[in-house]
């Protein structure tokens, strides 16, 4: 989980120090859901499931514009459903 930390830090860092606006948009509306996305699942397939979909299920609430939702959505629909 340190290196899904650090990657999050590091990009938040890059878009701080941005000059453009858009730079930080994109970090905040698209990379750093993905980072999330990443985080979660590693969580669900270390043995961590609940964690990990709790986050999972989090992520999609506070990013539902987010061109992965859809395909989030049936990732944890398919683990669920594995269950």
């Amino acid at each position: 989980m340190d290196y899904w930390n650090g990657k999050l830090q590091r990009e938040f860092d890059n878009a701080s120090n941005s000059k453009r606006t858009f730079v930080s948009e994109r970090f905040a509306q698209i990379t750093k859901p993905d980072l999330l996305w990443n985080r979660a699942m590693e969580y669900y397939q270390i043995g961590q499931e609940k964690r990990g979909l709790t986050d999972m299920l989090e992520i999609i609430k506070t990013y539902p514009t987010h061109p992965e939702a859809a395909q989030w959505t049936a990732q944890i629909e398919l683990l669920l459903s594995a269950k």
